[in-house]
């Protein structure tokens, strides 16, 4: 009798467990970055240029300095963030996760290099 053993097969993902009612669940981690702590900077900016945004196209005719002041802000730093109303949708969720690259903050945002356009060209500058 020659039987083969079954080769050993070791597989290794993150997991956690999280108590759901009186069972215990294992949640397993779909392999991003591992969560950091919120940058609420980054994410105070990114809906202050969301509002910024509507309230200048929404044809009420306000100026950049109006719309600045109603924000409690320099109209010089609503011009700086309000490039982030144009974040790809996989940013922002990524930001308001906090699984956004530990490099990007919001100062590398706004004094950085300009930010394309063009969704894909500026995952590819942010997150690779």
């Amino acid at each position: 009798m020659n039987e083969r053993l079954p080769t050993l097969v070791t597989i290794t993902q993150p997991i956690m467990l999280k108590r759901r009612g009186v069972e215990m669940r294992i949640v397993v981690h779909d392999g991003a970055a591992p969560s950091q702590p919120l940058d609420q900077t980054l994410i105070d900016a990114v809906a202050k240029a969301h509002l910024a945004l509507k309230r200048l196209t929404d044809g009420s005719k306000q100026s950049i300095a109006t719309v600045a002041g109603n924000l409690k802000m320099d109209a010089s730093d609503l011009s700086r963030i309000l490039p982030l109303a144009f974040l790809s949708p996989r940013i922002v969720e990524l930001i308001l996760t906090g699984r956004q690259p530990p490099n990007l903050t919001l100062r590398s945002l706004t004094r950085g290099a300009d930010l394309p356009i063009e969704w894909s060209q500026q995952e590819a500058l942010i997150l690779t």
